[in-house]
């Protein structure tokens, strides 16, 4: 009788087989847990470095906002400090280099611009603005040149051409600038009869540091007089010296009316230093 051989077969004990954890590798592969701890400290190096990176931004950007202030407020003063003893004024300035801190450090500064409000000159008031250029840190401050603007306002200019009438034998009055043209009135004798006058003029610059009031237009306002009376404009056309109240290192360069304003351009012809020497010399016309 053949017997069969007797095949294997699964226990039937109630213990289930334990399966293998795959969770887990069933060894460390080399530098496996070193990589994590790379990785780690990288994250950590690189926020910190972000951070201190911030930080310098931001104390440069201070130290920028603090060099502009610092600057302006000596320039501003020295100016005020080496103006004329009949010279008043209110100055603000302020750096134009894109790294003010740079310039500081290196002793030059590429570019001031300096605004003088409520500048008192000749018995007149107005506003200056100035912008120099290629300034030199030393004691006292250095300027390679410098251009800007002065603007007188109707009543201060109303007292500048009263005085300067006076020496043409006339009065003016009733000063207005309107539209790039100066207006005023006067009196004439016409005939025994006291006539007022409406002169319509315009500014023109001329040489040797003067300014004249060209009259183009008269009218008359009032009076008894024949209205077809003929006046030579040429009788009402004056000048008046600009010159002798600014400092004699600068010279005119353009004059316009400007909304209310009469604003006269200048510009430096030669380097000079902010001393009261530099400013208390005045110009004249020639």
């Amino acid at each position: 009788m053949t017997q069969h051989a007797q095949q294997p077969h699964s226990s039937s004990s109630g213990h289930d087989q334990e399966l293998p954890d795959y969770g887990q590798p069933a060894y460390e592969l080399p530098g496996y847990g070193e990589q994590t701890h790379s990785r780690k400290r990288g994250v950590h190096w690189g926020w910190v470095i972000g951070t201190l990176t911030v930080l310098l931004v931001i104390l440069v950007v201070v130290a920028e906002i603090l060099a502009r202030i610092v600057v302006g407020q000596v320039a501003a003063s020295q100016i005020e400090d080496a103006m004329p003893e009949a010279v008043r004024a209110d100055v603000e300035a302020s750096p134009t280099g894109w790294c003010v801190l740079c310039e500081v450090i290196g002793g030059e500064l590429s570019g001031l611009d300096v605004e003088g409000k409520n500048v008192e000159f000749g018995g007149a008031r107005g506003t200056i603005d100035l912008r120099a250029e290629g300034i030199t840190l030393t004691d006292p401050v250095a300027l390679d040149g410098a251009e800007g603007t002065v603007e007188i306002g109707e009543a201060s200019l109303n007292k500048l051409l009263a005085s300067t009438a006076e020496e043409y034998g006339f009065t003016v009055h009733g000063l207005d600038l309107k539209d790039g043209v100066f207006g005023y009135t006067t009196e004439v004798q016409v005939f025994g009869i006291e006539v007022q006058i409406r002169v319509d003029a315009s500014a023109r610059m001329q040489s040797g540091g003067r300014i004249q009031i060209n009259a183009e237009s008269l009218s008359i306002q009032t009076g008894a007089a024949p209205t077809d009376i003929q006046l030579n404009p040429e009788n009402f056309t004056l000048e008046f010296c600009v010159a002798e109240h600014l400092p004699e290192m600068l010279e005119i360069t353009s004059v316009e009316v400007v909304d209310d304003a009469l604003v006269i351009g200048y510009r430096s012809t030669e380097p000079f230093t902010l001393t009261e020497d530099a400013f208390q010399t005045r110009g004249s016309c020639s």
